[in-house]
């Protein structure tokens, strides 16, 4: 498909214009309708066989979640749902790909677009030898904003969101173990769905500092700790695991851990909040049908430094999560 085919096919099936842009894709620049609430903006690219892999999900897949994945930055970020959120869509496509295959990644993220009320406000595109490369960038608002930088000694360090589904399905399917009842843990790895309402909800509520699970619920709580200036103290046994991963024979408590600790794509937010709103902030969760755990504590030490136990017991994994 050529560039201007590709532009003209997205054009048609996601529209020139709408809530947020009043120009958009034809033209040099897209032109943003004033903000309601201060703009939050993230960049999110996903690389073939790194970040998403054809012999693992669709095409449809492929797109669904490269919209997703980003949108669960502005929901760490407080963005609020029932305003603009705008996309810019880079693509740098091969040669090979063939015209049937890009349809069916536009119309699953078409399908994550109408779900989140997305507009597309334009993006470039290029032909490259390979491999496929999508690059999102989203704009959205936020009436408070939340960063990784905001907890303070004595905060409570909290979770909400189902953890270790993701990397259990990749491991199932690396091994060829995945069976006919495994739907629940491979859809949270081919379709994560982005927690933006509940961001929101958490930001006014008074959430202090605030990360999406991306890279490994360890990790993740390592960036708020360094960026915040102190250290954590963690306690794992309670961490909200898939069900469908707490209860696969293929996986013991170990793995179970290891996989809801820090192998990331669960896109559930790691969050802190002062520890008078811990109940109120259960209780919250709860109205979005999402479980949320209090698990640790925010406390002097060097920044970014975790101590974490596990039935009684120091936790020390090999690696905290992912790492690019």
């Amino acid at each position: 498909m050529r560039e201007f085919d590709w532009i003209a096919a997205l054009a048609e099936r996601f529209g020139r214009t709408g809530p947020g842009v009043t120009v958009g894709i034809g033209s040099d620049c897209a032109v943003l309708a004033p903000a309601p609430a201060t703009p939050i903006v993230t960049i999110d690219t996903m690389v073939q066989s790194v970040h998403f892999d054809l012999d693992y999900m669709t095409w449809a897949d492929a797109g669904y979640r490269a919209v997703t994945t980003a949108l669960s930055d502005l929901a760490a970020g407080g963005a609020d749902p029932e305003l603009p959120i705008v996309a810019f869509l880079s693509a740098a496509i091969p040669a090979t790909v063939r015209d049937e295959d890009l349809a069916e990644m536009r119309g699953g993220m078409a399908g994550a677009f109408e779900k989140y009320g997305v507009t597309l406000g334009g993006g470039d595109t290029v032909a490259i030898p390979g491999p496929m490369v999508l690059t999102c960038t989203f704009i959205g608002h936020a009436p408070k904003p939340m960063t990784r930088d905001g907890a303070k000694v004595g905060d409570a360090v909290m979770v909400a969101g189902h953890l270790g589904a993701a990397g259990a399905a990749v491991h199932l399917l690396r091994n060829q173990q995945a069976r006919m009842d495994d739907d629940a843990l491979l859809a949270a790895y081919r379709r994560p769905e982005a927690l933006i309402g509940l961001g929101r909800a958490l930001a006014d509520l008074g959430a202090t500092a605030c990360a999406d699970v991306s890279d490994g619920l360890l990790a993740d709580a390592a960036h708020i700790a360094e960026q915040s200036g102190l250290a954590l103290h963690l306690s794992l046994d309670a961490i909200p695991t898939h069900p469908a991963l707490a209860a696969h024979p293929a996986f013991d408590d170990e793995e179970r851990l290891r996989l809801s600790a820090t192998a990331g794509d669960d896109y559930a937010l790691v969050f802190t909040v002062p520890r008078d709103l811990v109940g109120n902030t259960v209780a919250l969760a709860a109205r979005f049908r999402v479980p949320c755990v209090h698990f640790g504590e925010c406390v002097e030490g060097r920044p970014g430094a975790i101590e974490s136990t596990w039935r009684g017991e120091a936790y020390t994994p090999e690696k905290l999560g992912y790492e690019h």
